[in-house]
């Protein structure tokens, strides 16, 4: 199960200035950190059927024509606090097929089961692009406490048909630990910056705007 907290930041200039503090850099680790510009696309059926089981079907485009397929289902949120199973697959593949998903998934601990309740109504149908992302990652790698996790620094767009709304926002995913570490971190954060906890998903913000679009 993926777990991570979200915190919004009101421009790009405050979020990247982050990197500069002492106080952050004490958190740390001597690890890689990196650049990544990514593109994300979202798919559904016509008929909304990953959406009505509260999943999220997404193919990222990375270096080398390279893609991830991702799928995701919610397990809560509260708080900013993001808790989701999650499937990925890395192939050559632009678009998504679920029965090639279904085969390929790198399926570690969260279950099948439920990943099989997802795709499998959705075998025979046409699946459409409903929206992207594109946004600049900046990711690096933080200890606190007995805890690890990826610290990621987002920026770019929402596009949404000819809409686009922006993304600016702080990612903290626990890799290994305790829960209540990258709440802490987080709290560290918000006393230091002008930013709040975030409870809405990059896929929540669009489908707002995709709704607002159709009833337009």
């Amino acid at each position: 199960m993926e777990t991570e907290l979200k915190l919004r930041f009101e421009h790009k200039d405050l979020l990247m200035s982050v990197v500069d503090e002492q106080w952050f850099k004490e958190i740390l680790l001597p690890d890689d950190s990196g650049v990544l510009h990514l593109r994300n696309r979202y798919f559904d059926t016509k008929d909304f059927k990953f959406r009505l089981r509260n999943a999220v079907v997404r193919v990222r485009e990375v270096e080398d024509d390279a893609f991830i397929h991702t799928v995701k289902t919610s397990a809560g949120h509260a708080d900013g606090l993001h808790q989701r199973f999650e499937w990925n697959c890395e192939c050559n593949l632009d678009e998504f097929d679920p029965a090639f998903f279904l085969g390929q998934a790198s399926l570690g601990s969260d279950p099948v089961t439920i990943l099989e309740s997802v795709l499998e109504p959705a075998l025979h149908d046409e699946l459409i692009c409903l929206f992207e992302t594109v946004f600049t990652r900046t990711h690096m790698i933080g200890g606190y406490g007995n805890s690890i996790f990826e610290i990621a620094l987002d920026y770019g767009d929402i596009i949404v048909g000819k809409k686009k709304e922006p993304i600016c926002e702080m990612e903290i995913e626990l890799l290994e630990g305790d829960v209540r570490d990258i709440i802490a971190v987080g709290e560290m954060v918000q006393s230091h910056c002008r930013c709040s906890k975030e409870n809405m998903s990059k896929y929540s913000r669009a489908i707002v705007m995709l709704e607002a679009e159709s009833e337009e």
